[in-house]
């Protein structure tokens, strides 16, 4: 019988993972996107995984999102209109390092928010004694100040595109309307009545905010 010398040790070769993480979770303000990698497996072995998440609201260009490296990812108001994504590496058995990139989630819708300071800025403007017709003008001043400015703030977010800007464009249309039917019924009424029904007016406001 005759033994041949030993051959040189089996060198490994590296096989890629099987599986790729999945985002799970509804994209939706207040809610949670979280990731699931149960179905990653590779032969080589699979040390312990290392998370991050990226976001983006073109998914290119994407970037991680700071401070975020557990596997739930919690969405408030700021991740409005981005879209996310996960990044898992670990070192397998055999030293090689595996990067898994998972599939982009849809872009976190918002949630429309209740109302809050409208009823509380009416009150004072009542409560200083204008006349009706200074209360509206007054208001219609404040609330355009107020939306001009938000308005800006969004645009310096990216939040707005240019078509947004021209549906809101469009949307002064049916303001400038209900200006001039204001203006009609201001001068169909009287002082007391004008107050009575602005009064209903701010408890109804005041009754669907904290229903809603």
């Amino acid at each position: 019988m005759m033994i041949s010398p030993a051959s040189k040790p089996v060198r490994n070769v590296n096989d890629r993972p099987i599986g790729m993480p999945e985002i799970q979770g509804e994209a939706k303000e207040n809610s949670a996107l979280y990731v699931d990698t149960s179905r990653i497996t590779d032969e080589d072995g699979i040390g312990q995984m290392a998370l991050i998440w990226q976001r983006s609201s073109q998914r290119t260009n994407w970037e991680n999102v700071p401070d975020q490296f557990s596997d739930t990812l919690q969405l408030d108001q700021t991740d409005v209109g981005f879209s996310y994504r996960s990044v898992i590496s670990y070192i397998d058995g055999f030293g090689t390092r595996e990067t898994l990139v998972s599939d982009a989630s849809e872009i976190v819708a918002n949630i429309d928010n209740p109302l809050q300071g409208e009823v509380v800025v009416r009150i004072y403007l009542q409560a200083m004694g204008l006349s009706r017709d200074q209360l509206v003008q007054a208001m219609g001043l404040l609330f355009a100040l107020s939306t001009a400015a938000l308005g800006i703030s969004l645009q310096d977010a990216g939040r707005i595109d240019p078509g947004l800007w021209q549906i809101s464009a469009l949307a002064l249309l049916p303001a400038l309307a209900g200006m001039q039917a204001g203006r009609f019924c201001r001068g169909h009424l009287s002082e007391r009545l004008f107050r009575r029904i602005f009064l209903c007016g701010l408890a109804t406001l005041g009754l669907y905010i904290m229903l809603g």
